[in-house]
């Protein structure tokens, strides 16, 4: 048996640090948790997975972050409700009140009822914000 072994450490795995964060985070929100995205301009979004909205959820979302939650959705989905207006791929949606979790989910599930669209829902194109998230 050779005395002189040249061994090299292993690396735990060889993907990238960040690959890994996007797996954890991907992971975290199908369990129902919510995740803490930063972008590169010192801006972050606290998420969560809509369909795992929850009163208990959206309270503390509301309490964390500060401001009432807000639903990200894709614009297929913003045509498919009629509130498209932009030519952005991800719209958001804002209400005038608090969003309730049944709409959330509702606006978010596809072979949901679409009639319980909140009034007053403004729109803004998430392309404002991917320079910033």
């Amino acid at each position: 048996m050779p005395e002189n072994v040249n061994s090299k450490p292993m690396p735990a795995s060889r993907e990238s640090f960040s690959l890994l964060t996007v797996d954890r985070a991907v992971s975290e929100l199908r369990r129902g948790r919510m995740v803490t995205i930063r972008g590169s301009g010192g801006t972050a979004a606290l998420v969560a997975a809509a369909e795992a909205a929850t009163p208990a959820m959206l309270d503390e979302m509301a309490e964390l972050s500060h401001v009432k939650p807000e639903l990200a959705i894709t614009a297929r989905r913003g045509t498919v409700l009629n509130l498209r207006t932009e030519t952005a791929n991800v719209l958001i949606l804002k209400p005038a009140q608090a969003f309730s979790a049944e709409s959330i989910r509702d606006l978010a599930d596809p072979i949901s009822d679409t009639e319980t669209i909140p009034e007053n829902l403004s729109q803004v194109p998430a392309a404002a914000f991917s320079s910033e998230c």
